[in-house]
């Protein structure tokens, strides 16, 4: 798995969009398990046309990596309530935007929820951190027009 690269990965996939998971695990050599958890991880589905894509690719033209880039465009609005943020996203942009955040790294986000056009980011901290500190700070990344 070590040589399997994600733009590989993608190129494959961009080769073969209705191929099963099996065959792409056999044309790259590894695991139909680990083509599974990749593809989900870089934000593939499968259509129900068949074919394997990208939630976003009706917005988004380019990698799914780019799609995560650009999470913030599809962001709508942001708000607190207690130690829980509740993100509203454009239609079916909620899981690129959840991996912005979680790809962040910031060690007082715990985890985040992703729903169709809705977030959920739930975060440590005392109060005052929380809304003096951490959400002002979630809130500018998340609302950023350009990465």
């Amino acid at each position: 798995m070590a040589g399997l690269s994600d733009e590989k990965l993608i190129a494959t996939v961009e080769d073969r969009p209705t191929a099963s998971l099996s065959e792409i695990a056999t044309a790259l050599n590894v695991s139909q398990s680990t083509i599974s958890r990749r593809l989900r991880k870089l934000g593939f589905a499968r259509t129900r046309s068949g074919r394997l894509s990208t939630d976003l690719d009706d917005h988004i033209r380019g990698t799914p990596s780019a799609a995560y880039r650009q999470a913030p465009k599809f962001v709508l609005s942001v708000k607190r309530i207690d130690r829980f943020v509740v993100v509203h996203t454009a239609e079916g942009a909620a899981r690129h935007v959840g991996v912005y955040v979680e790809s962040m790294r910031l060690p007082w986000i715990v985890g985040s929820i992703e729903g169709y056009n809705s977030l959920l980011v739930i975060i440590a901290g005392g109060p005052f951190e929380i809304e003096n500190r951490y959400f002002p700070l979630l809130t500018e990344r998340l609302m950023e027009a350009d990465i």
